[in-house]
């Protein structure tokens, strides 16, 4: 019994020695208190980012949706443009019809296409539909004398009339968009939402 125990002695004390020194470094490593990082043995824990910081995608989402309106006049510009070359081209490469005529069949085919989408599907005013065409395509013609004053001025720099064209895209763009969404489809009392109505009030009064 006497060699039993002098032999387990040492073993306890070692064994204990060794847990206190483990604790020690879990303590070390980890801190200690209500602040301590839980441990976890799970590989593909993922990292949680701080609540302030968005991932980029989301970042771009959020951006699209505070410029929708924009966004969606300029993809129904780039629709109209495809629908003026396209057919122009069909007119006048495959059913045979002078250059004059196709251009004057496709443009304003183009215009009327991206208007009354423009008025049901982006700015969503159905009322003085005739007043509102008039004035898109009065916009239409301020943005044909700006685009073509480009150019001119292109070529008295000594530039290439193309490269006015080019110049021309994003201003006429600019131009026609601010014109539209603040003339052509302003939402009146009638098609405006209680909150634009009871700004406008306030505005007035």
């Amino acid at each position: 019994m006497t060699d039993v125990s002098l032999t387990s002695a040492p073993t306890d004390s070692m064994r204990e020695g060794k847990q206190r020194r483990t604790a020690t470094r879990d303590v070390a490593h980890h801190g200690d208190g209500a602040g301590a990082l839980p441990r976890t043995n799970d590989p593909g824990a993922a990292v949680q980012r701080p609540s302030g910081e968005q991932s980029t995608p989301a970042g771009f989402m959020a951006l699209l949706r505070n410029h929708e309106t924009l966004v969606k006049y300029f993809v129904i510009g780039c629709v109209a443009s495809a629908i003026d070359v396209l057919l122009f081209l069909v007119l006048y490469n495959l059913a045979g019809t002078s250059a004059l005529l196709a251009h004057s069949i496709s443009v304003p085919t183009s215009v009327l296409f991206s208007f009354f989408v423009n008025t049901r599907h982006n700015f969503k005013t159905t009322d003085y539909v005739a007043l509102r065409l008039i004035s898109f395509i009065a916009v239409c013609a301020v943005g044909y004398g700006t685009g073509y004053a480009i150019i001119y001025g292109a070529q008295v720099v000594g530039l290439d009339a193309n490269i006015g064209k080019i110049l021309s895209l994003p201003v006429v763009f600019v131009v026609q968009y601010l014109l539209n969404s603040r003339i052509t489809f302003r939402k009146t009392k009638k098609t405006a939402s209680p909150a634009t109505r009871e700004e406008q009030g306030e505005l007035s009064g």
